[in-house]
């Protein structure tokens, strides 16, 4: 299957949400498949509990890498669209030699081709209620035994999804949350904007139980001080890179965080 394939199995042309897919990861396959293809990546997910033809409800799944990959396409027997948006840029060959990442993409690269068939082969309207896909390990780095050189770590934000208005004009009036343990600020920060403008959130946290619960984000006086305190933060901290994901080669001296 050609990677231009694979890209537009999960963001089909017309698709509700394909615009919201980002193409970082799928712009790097050709680099991904030179050699022998990866063997097929065995992920399996526990079941998340969304009720059958739930289409008034949108799902955020924030689990590490291959996890959310699996997570998302398990629901796709429950009718839901997986939305991948991992902004995180491979460290492709750069000059002649190869870096070790803060964040590994191939996992996640390798993952989202085995992953194709199954999404290509499952007949899903083109505007299924979404699943959208995070990984989140995405500002954290499990590799640090290997001195990582290329630093991709990358953070979402409110416009790397849909605003509340567009959702609920598509019939989405309610947002459930997988994840494990704390979640990230920087998708707290979008979900309180759903919630202030009236999308209903609940939220599944695997590491304290298995059935979702409401999910409540009050917004306080030094809300959106903290939010611009963290814009400002990522905007010196992380790398931009021309691909329009993050990642940049670390300068002699620096060390990646997380």
């Amino acid at each position: 299957m050609e990677p231009r394939d694979i890209f537009e199995a999960w963001a089909p042309e017309g698709g509700a949400w394909s615009p919201w897919v980002k193409p970082v990861l799928f712009a790097h396959l050709p680099v991904a498949f030179r050699g022998p293809a990866p063997p097929p990546s065995e992920i399996h997910g526990d079941p998340i509990l969304v009720p059958s033809g739930a289409t008034d409800t949108a799902i955020v799944i924030d689990l590490p890498g291959v996890e959310s990959i699996a997570a998302g396409l398990d629901l796709v027997r429950l009718g839901f669209r997986p939305v991948p948006l991992f902004n995180g840029c491979p460290a492709t060959m750069i000059q002649g030699r190869a870096y070790d990442e803060v964040v590994p993409t191939g996992p996640l690269i390798a993952a989202l081709a085995d992953g194709t068939k199954r999404l290509a082969t499952t007949p899903l309207p083109l505007d299924a209620p979404p699943a959208f896909l995070l990984d989140a390990d995405r500002m954290s780095s499990k590799r640090r035994d290997l001195r990582p050189e290329f630093d991709n770590r990358w953070v979402v934000f409110t416009t790397d999804f849909p605003s509340a208005s567009l959702l609920k004009d598509r019939g989405i009036t309610a947002v459930l949350v997988v994840h494990n343990g704390r979640l990230g600020d920087d998708l707290v920060d979008v979900l309180r904007l759903w919630q202030q403008d009236g999308i209903t959130l609940t939220h599944d946290d695997l590491a304290r139980s298995s059935e979702p619960q409401p999910l409540t984000l009050p917004s306080r006086w030094w809300t959106n001080l903290a939010r611009a305190a963290r814009r400002l933060w990522y905007a010196m901290s992380l790398w931009r890179n021309h691909d329009g994901g993050f990642g940049g080669l670390l300068l002699e001296g620096t060390a990646a965080g997380g």
